[in-house]
């Protein structure tokens, strides 16, 4: 948080080192924590008759885990678990979720810097109060434990050629063995020809593509 220096730093208060917060913090969070503080850039503003900082960049920082593998070594693991102790135990609170697309990495209002109001600083109210609620969650996904095993779930289902397929090609498949070309989806093979007939037939009158 150093304005205009090749070697950013923080200053870092005694009451946030000795506070329970800060102590339950694992090495791996406070790393973070670190590199969070270090992103902040301030400009001074004006306060009665002296100066003050504003951090301008407050809510916009992050340090995502590409950048925290490369510093520290550390997995995707150790990395998501000083982030959720972060946010529990109030140091930090997310403003964009990130992950919608390449580049597109979380952010962050740390609520340790200077110009928070003691209101906001979070950390100062743990551990009689924590925001674990607020950790991001992995999204649902469709096909999962209470799902995988049921029938009707898997994509290479068998279908029987008789079921699927009109009367009057049978009689084509059967009559010219040429090149093939793999239907996966139905575990059995057609030629190039037959299966463009096939697959008008299937997508114009079953509809049974999925």
């Amino acid at each position: 948080m150093t304005k205009g220096s090749s070697n950013p730093g923080f200053y870092f208060r005694c009451n946030v080192w000795h506070s329970e917060a800060f102590q339950c913090l694992n090495p791996s969070a406070r790393n973070l924590l670190f590199e969070l503080l270090a992103s902040l850039r301030y400009a001074k503003a004006k306060k009665g008759r002296g100066t003050r900082k504003r951090y301008v960049n407050n809510g916009e920082v992050g340090f995502p885990y590409t950048l925290y593998k490369r510093r520290y070594g550390a997995s995707k693991a150790t990395y998501q678990r000083a982030r959720n102790q972060l946010i529990e135990c109030g140091f930090i609170k997310v403003t964009h979720a990130g992950g919608f697309a390449r580049g597109d990495y979380a952010k962050y209002r740390v609520l340790l810097a200077e110009d928070i109001s003691t209101d906001h600083q979070r950390w100062r109210r743990y551990p009689s109060e924590n925001w674990e609620n607020e950790i991001p969650k992995s999204g649902n996904h469709k096909i999962g434990l209470a799902t995988r095993f049921k029938s009707g779930n898997h994509p290479n289902k068998w279908y029987p050629l008789s079921l699927i397929t009109p009367l009057w090609i049978i009689p084509l498949i059967l009559l010219c063995p040429s090149e093939v070309v793999p239907l996966t989806h139905y575990h059995f093979s057609l030629t190039k020809w037959h299966y463009w007939v096939y697959k008008m037939y299937s997508l114009g009158s079953l509809g049974y593509h999925k």
